[in-house]
């Protein structure tokens, strides 16, 4: 009888266990089922605003690419249209070995360019923001560095600087050049007589100012190489600002 009553009770404990168990089971499933979905819904959202702020960093490059080709063709335009005619107008000055203009051969030995490159804010944000991975097209972001570090100014500054010394080397040498002190420690060159150079002088001058010719075109070439070569990124870099 007392067995009997030891399996009844045993029975009982047994469903009440297996129904707890089965509860704590289902409890463990929808709380771990609202943690995924909680996990799921927060990282949808951390990517939504990832993507966000990748596209506007993006616009931002566009924007900046933009800036520094409209900077590069107005430079080359200028060197192409003004800066060599007067290279041109000081050669044709000195054709007899004669320096009548020594301001116009002074402004051609002393010109220097300053392009005046607009920031690269963009990309700087990129590069901090963590966010490079978020970018699919893996070409542009070599392209990017390709742009961004390339500065036309520092490129050209060491062979124009050459070029100028070269030039002004043969007109300080010349007789009959005076140095006049101007304001804001300026000055600028006069002649105290008219100034015949030698056949040697005449020579080398012309030789330098037809190699600061060439690199002025060199320079045209470049401008507008870089400038035309950025704008082929500018559809690649459209579909990348609508993925986001």
């Amino acid at each position: 009888m007392e067995s009997k009553v030891h399996r009844f009770f045993n029975k009982i404990r047994s469903k009440i266990v297996a129904k707890k168990l089965a509860f704590y089971f289902e409890q463990l499933i929808i709380i771990t089922t609202g943690l995924l979905i909680a996990f799921w819904v927060e990282n949808l959202r951390e990517n939504k605003n990832e993507d966000r702020a990748t596209k506007q960093i993006l616009v931002n490059i566009k924007q900046d690419i933009i800036a520094i080709t409209d900077t590069e063709l107005g430079v080359a335009q200028v060197l192409d249209t003004f800066f060599v005619k007067k290279i041109d107008a000081a050669i044709d000055d000195i054709g007899d070995c004669k320096i009548d203009d020594v301001d116009l051969l002074y402004t051609v030995a002393s010109f220097h360019i300053s392009t005046n490159y607009p920031e690269n804010s963009g990309f700087e944000s990129l590069k901090s923001s963590g966010l490079m991975t978020n970018i699919e097209d893996d070409t542009l972001l070599m392209a990017f560095s390709g742009i961004f570090d390339f500065s036309f100014e520092n490129a050209v500054d060491g062979a124009w600087e050459k070029s100028s010394d070269n030039i002004l080397g043969v007109i300080y040498e010349a007789e009959g050049i005076a140095v006049l002190p101007m304001e804001e420690g300026k000055y600028k060159l006069v002649a105290t007589k008219p100034i015949i150079l030698s056949g040697a002088r005449c020579t080398r001058l012309k030789i330098h100012l037809m190699e600061f010719r060439v690199l002025m075109q060199e320079s045209v070439v470049r401008l507008k190489y870089n400038a035309n070569a950025k704008k082929t990124w500018f559809d690649r870099l459209e579909r990348e600002i609508k993925r986001k």
